[in-house]
């Protein structure tokens, strides 16, 4: 079975990769200086006639090749670099009008450049290397400092060490900011975990208003970002599901400054999520429920330092709320498929989950909740929350469900007025948080990396799979500081 599904991927690839894609890159430098001022790689082998390889190590392995099946970082970063879409975007986010010679699951992934491409001119990495590891997360950074690979992210518990020796300082950079993607926990409304975590218990508690708003205010989103960003982590996190700066009306307002989500304020609140458990445990008590309530809190041990954020949110949050209400059980998931093995098959009570936009408008944050009904049932949709459950079993939540459905219908109707538009958007998306259906959480933190890549050089939009193209992007001789970082971004 598993020498099938090899001969099937490798298959695919060769399907998809008749031609490398992406754009030339508007901010790409020229002559034989990278952004930074550093010579590139791609002077050098000009002059050496050697090709330009970028080698990096990867812990997720693909397993559908189709992003829009199985939509994890794996296999977008297949789609991207391989036969794609068939617009693209520069540097600066403006529209403007791969050959895979060997992929070997668990083992390598090598693409390297197909000169046939109509802007192979534009593509100045001759081969990207990919190597598997599964402890590629704490491997990375011991190989950036041997020099044996081009990129590797800084985890949280290295980084004061890293920046303040002298030695490591200068590797350390950031990825690109973004706003192309929302952070938001999930309360799963359709439990299919073992017994031993009482998925019973955990589906009377979920669809107790007050049970859930005690979470919803009872979660420090700046303790938990400082994980990841312990100088300014109050910069990253949001009061609403879609981010701020990603769309505005036709009048320039943020949609996140509109009508109904304009009002959200910051959802941490200790008193009142005291109020929200004491208020849970006396209804909840008189349904049968059992204390404390599990709480099934999985995690991807491949994504660098969720694992810390787990354990950030299980202290806070059990020291606020109290180890009689709730017992928030972290347990890692598989490096692979953990969308499909975890969120999407159920498997998770209370999680962090995200979503990426496809497009410029409020509508593709509905994406993740929404879910249609059809004549046998609603749609599963991205199988997220499940929160369609509510409805089919007539739960207390199902009218709120409802509503917010209702409501998401409504304002898909609207599609010439935009400001009316938004403000229908933003009706329903208020209606998720104000009965905290969905905890917002927040943007991308831009990680800290160590990288030979000017990150300015790549292609952007807020939506979509464009940046993690290569094409366009120059490979440095050195690996990037943060004050050339600071220098590009300008």
């Amino acid at each position: 079975m598993k020498k099938k599904l090899i001969a099937l991927m490798l298959c695919a690839v060769m399907t998809l990769s008749t031609a490398l894609t992406g754009c030339g890159s508007s901010s790409s430098t020229s002559g034989n200086e990278g952004g930074s001022g550093q010579t590139t790689e791609a002077a050098k082998a000009e002059e050496s006639s050697e090709p330009v390889v970028y080698k990096e190590l990867y812990s997720s392995e693909s397993s559908t090749l189709n992003y829009l099946v199985t939509s994890t970082i794996a296999e977008q970063t297949v789609g991207a670099n391989c036969v794609d879409t068939l617009v693209e975007y520069d540097s600066t986010g403006q529209l403007k009008e791969g050959l895979a010679t060997e992929y070997s699951p668990q083992e390598r992934h090598i693409y390297k450049k197909n000169p046939s491409n109509y802007d192979a001119e534009n593509v100045f990495i001759d081969e990207i290397q990919q190597i598997y590891n599964a402890e590629a997360a704490t491997i990375g950074p011991e190989m950036i400092k041997r020099g044996e690979i081009d990129y590797a992210q800084i985890s949280a518990d290295l980084l004061d060490d890293w920046l303040g020796n002298e030695e490591t300082s200068n590797l350390v950079s950031r990825e690109r900011p973004s706003t192309s993607y929302s952070y938001f926990y999930c309360f799963n409304f359709d439990p299919q975990f073992g017994e031993e975590y009482e998925p019973d218990n955990w589906k009377k508690a979920v669809n107790n208003e007050n049970f859930r708003k005690a979470l919803f205010a009872g979660l420090d989103k700046t303790k938990e970002v400082a994980v990841l960003e312990p100088s300014t982590p109050e910069d990253y996190t949001l009061t609403t599901i879609t981010p701020f700066d990603f769309a505005y009306n036709a009048d320039g307002t943020d949609y996140t400054k509109i009508g109904a989500v304009a009002n959200l304020g910051d959802t941490f609140n200790e008193a009142k999520a005291v109020e929200y458990k004491e208020a849970a445990m006396e209804e909840l008590s008189a349904e049968g429920v059992t204390f404390p309530v599990k709480v099934l809190m999985p995690y991807n041990p491949s994504v660098v330092n969720w694992d810390k954020e787990c354990q950030v949110v299980e202290q806070q949050m059990e020291a606020l709320l109290g180890t009689d209400f709730i017992d928030i059980i972290i347990e890692a998931g598989p490096t692979d498929n953990f969308l499909t093995e975890v969120r999407r098959s159920g498997k998770y009570a209370f999680m962090k989950c995200g979503w990426g936009a496809d497009y410029a408008d409020p509508e593709t944050w509905t994406d993740p909740f929404y879910q249609t009904a059809g004549e046998s049932g609603y749609d599963l949709g991205y199988k997220y929350a499940f929160l369609a459950t509510a409805i089919t079993e007539g739960t207390a939540t199902a009218p709120v469900v409802q509503e917010y459905f209702d409501k998401v219908d409504a304002a898909k109707e609207i599609t010439v007025d935009t400001n009316a538009r938004y403000e229908a958007f933003a009706e329903a998306e208020a209606v998720l948080i104000d009965h905290a259906l969905v905890v917002p959480f927040s943007i991308t933190v831009s990680p800290y990396i160590a990288t030979k890549l000017n990150v300015f050089e790549a292609q952007y939009a807020p939506f979509g799979v464009s940046k993690l193209r290569f094409k366009g992007q120059h490979l440095q001789e050195n690996y990037v500081s943060m004050e050339e970082f600071e220098a590009n971004k300008k």
